[in-house]
């Protein structure tokens, strides 16, 4: 899929989870789009994320831009931060 097809096809969450269902095999998406246990945290998150709202403020401040951050008492200047791959690697074409 092209990139200018997929910014037209995946225009929201649910499109995009849409299109992974059709994409990936059924294991490999169960997994990234499942939970633990009983997913009784994903269905909570889910639900808090349902709470928030973005409104969008263009051009407001941007020439005064601070990405930092403190984590764990440390400040960050780019709070980039890579986790654990694991099963990860079976996103990737050649995982």
């Amino acid at each position: 899929m092209t990139p200018e097809r997929l910014k037209r096809q995946a225009y929201s969450v649910a499109a995009m989870r849409a299109l992974a269902r059709r994409t990936l095999p059924a294991a490999i998406f169960d997994f990234a789009d499942g939970g633990a246990e009983d997913e009784r945290t994903l269905r909570r998150n889910e639900e808090a994320f349902d709470e928030v709202a973005l409104l969008p403020r263009p051009l407001t401040g941007a020439a005064e831009r601070d990405l930092s951050l403190t984590l764990f008492g440390k400040r960050l200047s780019l709070p980039v931060i890579i986790g654990p791959t694991g099963l990860a690697g079976l996103f990737w074409p050649d995982g």
